[in-house]
């Protein structure tokens, strides 16, 4: 006869305990530096977090040993795959702490060998991730179980299964919330491996949902996308509608995005955008391109930055007429005379 989980109180109770310890050791991974006040708090923490993770995972696997076939079977072992990546993630951190201290060392001669880096294993947490989908391939949540797994083998460095996995969300469960982040990914992949006409299908997936946070990325890197296929059109007006949405959001703070600051994303999509202009109909092309945006702060940048690019490439005829467009463009700029 089929045991069921919701059947005994006392399996419920530890159900119940196992959640809470979860709960528990998340809030490690969560709280920011300065809220620590010294190095003894922060050990002492990791003493009880890491106790808290290893009774969590005891008990869940303890659950899932004792009523393998209960209704609650595969949302125990969701709970274990999201233990399995606690704990390997903590250990990762760990090591790399180690790492850096012997790497110091290391440069300052302590040490004759130099220390290997370590790398993130998040094996166990894969390989529960699989059995779910192999014992339970219809339950609810499954979406987030290949979002795991993708990710997970992201972070390893296998970069064909994640793209793997990433690709199955998409067709398996194309309105899950974890479409637009396995967009992205898919995206990146593609553009790494330098196929960028496969990168554009996927970042073009992004913009009908500005407030997603991989929207401007996937922006800039649609954009190199164009340049890369020699479609310099399409590369600049995705450059000046970046840069356009950069300086709204900016208004508010200069945050990150993915690594870059909105005003990394600038400068560098102002950049681009000469080299687009460069090899994309010169100083002429640009002017009656930007004509339309003579009002925007950044279309002398944009100039003044082709000018160097055509004078570092020794190109002093098209430098010359690029300021004097510039001072045709903008005569009362203050840096006219220069």
């Amino acid at each position: 006869m089929k045991q069921r989980m919701i059947s005994s109180p006392r399996a419920v109770a530890r159900f119940l305990s196992a959640l809470l310890l979860l709960a528990a050791a998340g809030n490690f991974f969560t709280e920011p530096a300065w809220a620590q006040t010294n190095a003894a708090k922060l050990a002492a923490r990791d003493t009880v977090v890491v106790k808290d993770l290893e009774a969590a995972i005891v008990n869940a696997e303890g659950l899932i040993r004792k009523y393998p076939d209960s209704d609650f079977s595969p949302s125990v072992m969701f709970q274990l795959v999201e233990l399995y990546v606690k704990r390997a993630t903590y250990d990762f951190q760990q090591r790399m702490s180690s790492y850096e201290l012997d790497l110091k060392r290391f440069d300052s001669g302590e040490l004759k060998a130099e220390p290997m880096m370590p790398r993130v294993s998040y094996g166990k947490a894969i390989e529960m991730g699989y059995r779910i989908l192999q014992q339970y391939p219809t339950a609810p949540f499954n979406d987030k179980v290949i979002y795991r797994i993708a990710l997970c083998q992201m972070e390893e460095g296998n970069r064909d299964l994640s793209r793997d996995y990433f690709q199955r969300l998409l067709e398996e469960y194309p309105k899950s919330e974890y479409t637009v982040e396995s967009n992205f990914r898919l995206g990146e992949y593609f553009f790494d491996k330098r196929d960028f006409a496969l990168a554009t299908d996927y970042y073009a997936k992004l913009l009908n949902q500005w407030q997603n946070p991989f929207y401007q990325m996937s922006l800039y890197k649609l954009a190199w996308s164009y340049y890369n296929t020699n479609n310099f059109s399409k590369a600049i007006s995705t450059f000046i509608f970046l840069i356009d949405d950069v300086k709204l959001v900016s208004k508010a703070q200069d945050v990150a995005v993915l690594g870059k600051t909105k005003l990394d994303l600038r400068n560098e999509s102002i950049e681009y955008l000469a080299q687009c202009f460069a090899d994309y109909g010169g100083p002429d092309k640009a002017r009656k391109f930007l004509e339309q945006f003579r009002g925007k702060d950044y279309g002398i940048d944009i100039f003044f930055k082709l000018a160097d690019l055509y004078q570092s490439r020794n190109f002093y005829e098209e430098s010359t007429r690029t300021l004097e467009i510039t001072l045709e463009m903008w005569p009362m700029y203050e840096q006219a005379p220069l």
